[in-house]
């Protein structure tokens, strides 16, 4: 898959400018209907949401439908289809990791909300300013989080904190007595645990966080203000409770840089045996988010355990851009609550809010067409 950092390359695809639209990938010969073209095993960061965290296998994303998975770790919040899945999943875990996710699990039973809120967080998107600003604010308290920490007994070469003044404390305290959002702080912790990792484990595993980096970034990533909030405490709440030796790991740049490319380029996480209905988790397979949309794709996509498999739709010649579709878990229809497939002005529509771009493919211009002219 090539280098360690920088657009993935294969013998059957090739990474270039595509017009209007950033990057694409480009068929480098024919392709038979049916070919594999890419099987993106490279999941740099995700989170798998509370409400089924005893349903998935936390290792292969095996999913119960509402069964709860044979093999549980109550401790640390996981749970697994078969005690294969749960060593391979500690191999990817040191004690360190493993410590880290007993305290996040420790701390959202005592901190989460009673009930969560049932509805997305809606805009205005908070402006990159106010985003800055709000992380700025942040890094006030940070400070005295790190200062107090790091400047325990047993640790006498580092200076002690700075003098905080009483309404950097009273700020602090009010941060750190807000409830946690539960998959908001489990995605910053996993982004935590990449970056670690990609420090204390050479080669094959750094490559996921460091092909994160090079992915195209959001300015304006958080829906809502609410959203960037419980961002911002989930940060505090790690700095106050991960252990000492995982602190370096857990910065402003980190987190807000992981989040910034998780919304342009994640990928849903769904059931698999049910048209995706359900709906548990999302990830980053970054070697996957070169592909450009088209609501009439060439490229099938099949989620095969934490890999993504990505074949030709149909005989695809040398030179022609290789398209998936974003919408309804990699289907070219958008479908109504009641099943019925919508136009393509909805299907634009939830292009634009979702990821920020409005389509032109063929299929669009189209039916645009025909609208108009109708």
């Amino acid at each position: 898959m090539g280098s360690n950092t920088g657009p993935p390359s294969g013998r059957l695809f090739t990474i270039d400018d595509a017009p209007g639209a950033g990057r694409g990938v480009f068929a480098s010969r024919d392709l038979a209907a049916g070919k594999t073209v890419l099987v993106a095993n490279d999941l740099s960061v995700h989170v798998l949401f509370r409400e089924y965290r005893g349903e998935i296998c936390h290792n292969c994303f095996a999913y119960g439908f509402g069964a709860k998975q044979p093999v549980k770790d109550a401790d640390h919040g996981l749970a697994f289809c078969s005690e294969q899945c749960q060593r391979l999943f500690a191999l990817q875990s040191d004690e360190l990791c493993m410590t880290a996710r007993a305290a996040v699990e420790k701390l959202i039973r005592r901190r989460a909300p009673s009930s969560q809120p049932n509805d997305t967080p809606q805009g205005p998107r908070p402006t990159p300013e106010e985003i800055g600003s709000a992380w700025e604010i942040a890094d006030i308290q940070t400070t005295l989080i790190r200062g107090g920490r790091l400047g325990t007994p047993g640790r006498p070469n580092v200076p002690p904190p700075p003098p905080a003044t009483k309404a950097a404390l009273r700020g602090l305290q009010r941060a750190l007595s807000t409830p946690v959002a539960p998959d908001v702080i489990s995605f910053l912790l996993a982004a935590v645990l990449a970056n670690y990792n990609s420090y204390q484990i050479a080669a094959a595993s750094a490559v996921p966080w460091a092909r994160l980096q090079d992915l195209e970034d959001d300015p304006a990533p958080y829906l809502s203000a609410r959203e960037l909030d419980e961002y911002i405490a989930a940060y505090l709440h790690l700095l106050a409770t991960l252990p000492v030796a995982l602190l370096p790991f857990v910065s402003r740049t980190i987190l807000h840089a992981t989040k910034s490319r998780e919304t342009y380029n994640s990928f849903g996480i769904r059931s698999l045996d049910d048209e995706g209905v359900e709906f548990f988790g999302y990830g980053v397979w970054p070697s996957a988010s070169y592909f450009n949309h088209s609501c009439g794709p060439n490229l099938a996509r099949k989620r095969d355990g934490r890999a993504w498999v990505f074949s030709a739709g149909r005989d695809i010649k040398a030179g022609e851009q290789l398209y998936i579709s974003y919408v309804n878990g990699g289907t070219s229809e958008l479908c109504s609550s009641s099943g019925e497939v919508v136009g393509w002005k909805d299907r634009a529509g939830l292009l634009k809010k979702t990821w920020g771009f409005d389509c032109v493919c063929q299929k669009c211009k189209q039916e645009a067409l025909s609208y108009v002219t109708s």
